[in-house]
């Protein structure tokens, strides 16, 4: 995990310094940092969060880097960031109100740059894995935003789209199985995927029986499940 390059940023080292352990948010006025725009310290003036104390507010033009950086340890070390300060947490997928509430904004404020996407595809020849989260910024919303209650399907994916859900997942949360409910009596064909894209788990089952998921790490996945011809992608959550 230390060594995981997408949460590793180079940095002027005298305003990393100031920066210290202070949560990032939002202030007024504040303190500007390194003699430069390089960021500042002040009181939190996000709306609902102004009793947080001092907090490090980075330039605009880095706010959703940071964002989309803080998704992906969320999602990707989700059974070990619960203690990770005002951000980390088990209120929503990983993150806490507050994380939630100050990191949507600055994803929606400051939308993926050609300079993400050139440090993802880097990252990708070093690593084998990619931050889902710059290739498709929409799923964010669906994790955290405005469509949690609506499937995601990916832009690249040759899914039927269907405004109603053909099946739904119980428990969610999960432990050690799901199962599938659905109107069909048919076979249906299920596989998992992590959120970088990776297949974990496929097979074929019928309606209401266990599917073993206890091989899976705690974390977000995402289920596509073909049923009658007819295929359709949902999340779900394991929480061991």
């Amino acid at each position: 995990m230390v060594s995981d390059a997408f949460h590793v940023y180079p940095t002027d080292g005298k305003v990393n310094g100031q920066r210290s352990n202070y949560e990032y948010g939002e202030c007024s006025g504040g303190t500007s940092l390194g003699g430069k725009a390089l960021g500042r310290l002040g009181e939190s003036t996000l709306s609902g969060y102004t009793s947080y104390g001092t907090v490090f507010e980075p330039d605009d033009e880095y706010k959703g880097d940071f964002a989309r950086t803080y998704f992906y340890m969320a999602t990707r070390y989700a059974d070990k960031c619960s203690s990770w300060g005002y951000t980390f947490g088990k209120d929503v997928s990983g993150l806490t109100y507050y994380g939630v509430a100050l990191f949507m904004k600055w994803h929606r404020q400051d939308p993926v740059s050609q300079k993400e996407k050139n440090r993802n595809d880097a990252v990708y020849t070093k690593q084998n894995n990619r931050n889902p989260f710059i290739d498709y910024p929409d799923l964010a919303e669906h994790i955290w935003g405005s469509k949690k209650n609506e499937a995601w399907y990916s832009s690249q994916s040759p899914v039927e789209i269907i405004t109603l859900p053909l099946f739904e997942i119980s428990p969610n949360p999960a432990k050690d199985y799901i199962t599938i409910s659905s109107e069909t009596t048919s076979k249906i064909g299920y596989r998992i995927f992590d959120l970088s894209g990776k297949t974990m788990l496929s097979g074929e089952t019928q309606v209401g029986a266990p599917v073993a998921i206890n091989s899976l790490n705690n974390g977000i996945y995402l289920i596509m499940v073909d049923i009658d011809e007819r295929m359709q992608l949902q999340k779900f959550i394991v929480n061991k």
